[in-house]
This record gives C-alpha cells, sequence and structure tokens, in this order.
C-alpha cells in the first residue's frame, strides 16, 4: 500500500478490470464511472465485484449483472463509500 490516492477511470465497454490495492474511505482511492447508471457492489470473501445493475435493489439478480471489476482484497462498501471512493452511477450494496 502506498499513500497516494489512485484515481481508475473507467467507462462501459472498457472490458473485465482487475485492481489491487484499492483503498476504501476519505483520503483512500477512487473509482469514476462513465456510461454506467448503476452499478451492484457485490462482496465474494474478501473481494469485491462491480457489476452492471438493472438499478433494482435487493431482487433475484441482485449481483449477477456483466462484470466490470474485481477489488482484490478490498470488501466492505457501503453507501458511505459514495461519493468518497465511488462516483458516477448509482451504487446498490450486497
Amino acid at each position: 500500500m502506498d499513500n497516494a490516492v489512485d484515481v481508475v477511470n473507467y467507462v462501459l465497454g472498457d472490458g473485465v478490470d482487475k485492481v489491487y490495492q484499492f483503498v476504501r474511505g476519505a483520503s483512500g482511492d477512487i473509482f469514476n464511472y462513465s456510461g454506467i447508471t448503476a452499478i451492484d457492489v457485490f462482496t465474494l470473501g474478501a473481494n469485491t465485484q462491480l457489476r452492471i445493475s438493472d438499478g433494482i435493489d435487493g431482487n433475484a439478480d441482485f449481483g449477477k449483472g456483466q462484470l466490470l471489476v474485481t477489488l482484490f482484497g478490498t470488501s466492505g462498501f457501503n453507501n458511505a463509500d459514495v461519493d468518497v471512493n465511488l462516483f458516477g452511477a448509482n451504487f446498490l450494496f450486497s
């Protein structure tokens, strides 16, 4: 881990990305999304997957959309992370 704030810009169609050492919270790293309306934030063990969402919170298809990014070794995202670490879409959490 470094002390730098890393900024990741993701545009719909960029493919599937893997990110390591993403830091959550104030003074942490930043994800900017473009062209994506809603994203499911799905915790899978110690990792977090960010997937295309239908925008419906808690439905049967939650976390099953197209995989955009896996954050390895980063979990615990919640609504408090929106506009701190996550920008540019409507984020839904598991």
